[in-house]
């Protein structure tokens, strides 16, 4: 029988800080390999890396340098990289961009012996926005409700992701090793909805009923300087209604559903609004 082992990689780009934040945080994870893909201008990553190494005897990260000599059109080429990672044998994988961490205690998916590989394709976590800070708590809304993702999964198709993304950044996704390597690559041709036209791919290839909604809280930290949602907001929102059009007219989508999404986001916030979530501030954010 194949080990059960669970991966994440980790995209980054010359932000030293977050890369080794973000790594501190999935160290509470057992039974999990992290792939840091790394395509840095520097070595500025890679040392910090190895000096983490060192000092916290930390023996389950792999360093994947620059792609030299690999024509790389953009920084998807570096996501994309997540394929050539996901070895033989049971478990899940995950990616997640070097701003993205971990809230409350850590958990991921495991087989504890109870066949829970054989059940579940994927686990979403849900994500958390912090709103204010109150002494040593932190206050944070949900991105989308657990109640509302459990819903959307079950009850709508796939393309309501074009306009409203419910899941969130790549890493509030566990896949199981045998889907992931389905899906295929991320479209470099995309920017924004990057994300979103994966998820619909990856949608479409498991049962609704073998999709999970976690309890372990995501936060994600994507306007900081150098972020790549902060260099795209030039002109977003014509690139984005760009590939929103190409979508709708790619997978045929029904205009109705532009207005369903609607409402189902202003009832979401109203949710979300209405049960705050209630931190202690053990997490690594503040460092970050």
């Amino acid at each position: 029988m194949n080990s059960f082992t669970n991966i994440v990689c980790i995209p980054t780009y010359n932000n030293k800080k977050l890369a080794i934040g973000c790594v501190m945080t999935l160290q509470k994870l057992t039974g999990t390999i992290v792939h840091i893909l790394d395509d840095s201008t520097d070595e500025c990553v890679r040392q910090e890396l190895e000096k983490y190494q060192r000092e916290r005897k930390v023996s389950n990260i792999i360093y994947h340098g620059l792609m030299e000599g690999i024509y790389r059109k953009n920084h998807i080429s570096n996501w994309n990289r997540y394929e050539q990672m996901i070895e033989e044998g049971q478990g899940y994988m995950n990616i997640r961009h070097h701003d993205d961490y971990l809230l409350k205690k850590a958990s991921c998916p495991t087989d504890k012996g109870s066949g829970e590989i054989d059940k579940t394709d994927m686990v979403i976590n849900p994500v958390a926005i912090l709103i204010f800070r109150l002494g040593r708590y932190s206050v944070y809304r949900y991105h989308c409700h657990p109640a509302m993702q459990r819903l959307l999964v079950n009850h709508c198709k796939p393309e309501i992701l074009i306009y409203f993304n419910y899941i969130g950044p790549t890493a509030c996704l566990w896949i199981r090793k045998e889907v992931a390597k389905g899906v295929g690559p991320f479209d470099e041709d995309m920017v924004w909805l990057v994300d979103v036209e994966w998820y619909m791919r990856l949608l479409k290839r498991i049962d609704k009923s073998r999709v999970k909604i976690s309890e372990l809280l995501i936060n994600s930290s994507m306007r900081h300087q150098g972020s790549i949602t902060r260099e795209i907001n030039s002109g977003s929102l014509y690139i984005k209604e760009v590939e929103v059009t190409r979508l709708v007219k790619q997978y045929r989508v029904d205009n109705r559903l532009r207005t369903s999404a609607f409402i189902l986001r202003i009832l979401n916030r109203i949710i979300s609004s209405a049960l705050l979530i209630l931190i202690r501030d053990d997490c690594d954010e503040k460092n970050l």
